[in-house]
Formats: C-alpha cells, structure tokens, sequence
C-alpha cells in the first residue's frame, strides 16, 4: 500500500464531501476532519488489512474493490463479502477498539481515503456533533454488514 504524495487540502476536501460517508457533515466540519485524511493506493493482492492484526486506519474505497475473508477454526479461508467504491474497511476495530476481524485483500488496484484510527478518535471526543453523526453512519454500516451474513448463513451458506 502506498500513500501518495501529499495532496492538495482542497483536493482531500473534494473527495470527502463526494463520499456518502460524510454526506451528513457541516462545512466547518469537513474542514475539521480534512487535515486528517489522506490518499493512499495498491495493487491487485494487496492486503489493506489483516484479520488479528492492529488496524491503523479507517478506509473508504474510492475505486477498485477488495474481498474480506475470515480464518475457520481449521484455517480454511471463508470468503465473507466483496466491497468496492464507497464501502469503509476497518468500522469493526473502530468500534470495538479490537484487532481485525477478517482480512481484506484488494481484487484489483485500488484508490482509498484513509483516517488514523487514533486520530479519528481524539477528533470524535472533542467534536460531539460530528461524532454522532459518524457513530451513527459506522452503526448503519455494522448492522448491514450483520444483516448480510445472517441471511447468507441462513440461506445455505457456509458456516463461520
């Protein structure tokens, strides 16, 4: 994974005000998590995260698209879901403040908006209403992905 040079505070700018993640943001708020975020790239194969491992980052896929597995007990990989453009990798150890649940492997090249885990953190406690609103969006995020791999599992998939 590659973090590309330092782009331009505007254009960091753009690209979070375009991510539905963010849709719910003030302006003054864009501008506060803005200096936070940063552009980081790779190549088909690419582990962005790596399932008991610390996560560093909070992820949103601009383009490209990656799959998330999850080690069985006997150590066969189970493919869990496919995520692509818009999707936020890593919301779990956010949340739980854990190592990561599954590993995420990019398909093919990819573009990600990136925030420090830590950063995020001492942003969110000193910026209440922009916490509420991520809280709620990674909540949202969280029971969609529960949501899908209850239905799968119930309807013939495979077990975890």
């Amino acid at each position: 994974m590659t973090r590309r040079k330092a782009e331009r505070p505007a254009n960091i700018r753009n690209l979070v005000t375009r991510l539905s993640f963010f849709s719910d943001l003030t302006d003054t708020e864009f501008d506060t998590i803005t200096p936070f975020c940063h552009e980081v790239t790779g190549k088909t194969g690419t582990m962005l995260i790596l399932e008991g491992e610390p996560v560093k980052n909070v992820y949103i896929l601009l383009s490209g698209a990656a799959s998330v597995f999850k080690k069985q007990t006997d150590g066969k990989q189970v493919l869990l879901a496919s995520v692509g453009k818009g999707d936020v990798l890593g919301e779990l150890s956010f949340l739980q403040s854990v190592r990561a649940t599954a590993t995420v492997k990019a398909k093919r090249p990819y573009r990600a908006l990136a925030i420090d885990q830590g950063d995020l953190q001492r942003l969110l406690v000193t910026h209440l209403d922009m916490a509420a609103k991520l809280y709620r969006k990674l909540a949202l995020i969280a029971g969609r992905r529960m949501s899908a791999l209850l239905s799968h599992h119930f309807e013939g998939g495979t077990a975890l």
